[in-house]
């Protein structure tokens, strides 16, 4: 699968926090993390803009996000 950026849109955002990138669409939102050892998780998000999804470069279930009524993420187990 592969993605294509809208050359009339602006161009993706890129921000690092020295271990871990993080590339952002035009619309603020996060699309893809990059960890230092190279692997790579895309984000995909709900109706609102809420990250819902984390997948792998492969296409497997990393992580999952739910959100309360009110948009506040529930405790996770061991945080």
């Amino acid at each position: 699968m592969g993605y294509a950026w809208d050359l009339a849109a602006a161009v993706p955002l890129m921000l690092t926090d020295g271990s871990t990138s993080f590339i952002y669409a035009d619309n603020g939102l996060p699309v893809e993390q990059i960890a230092a050892d190279g692997t790579v998780y895309y984000y995909h998000h709900g109706q609102l803009g809420s990250t819902r999804l984390l997948s792998t470069s492969s296409g497997s279930v990393a992580a999952t996000f739910s959100y309360s009524p009110t948009g506040t993420s529930p405790p996770r187990p061991g945080r």
